[in-house]
């Protein structure tokens, strides 16, 4: 599991906000892994890019043993 290779001892669920962009891109935001953001032409496709993004930062903490999400997010 995922959280236990982090050092959670729990499953650990992100929050992703959404905001639309005046040129109608979608952008998705996970607040609690600081810098995890991506566009997409829709909603959808904006998850799916944050999604992917998040795994790469999660992946990257497990590397560097870094098991801290912002806590002013989590």
């Amino acid at each position: 599991m995922l959280a236990r290779a982090v050092g959670y001892p729990f499953p650990v669920t992100l929050t992703v906000e959404f905001d639309r962009e005046e040129d109608g891109r979608w952008l998705a935001d996970i607040p609690s892994l600081p810098g995890v953001m991506a566009y997409g032409p829709s909603r959808e496709s904006a998850l799916a890019n944050v999604k992917a993004l998040a795994l790469h930062v999660v992946a990257d903490m497990i590397d560097r043993k870094s098991t801290r999400l912002n806590s002013s997010h989590a």
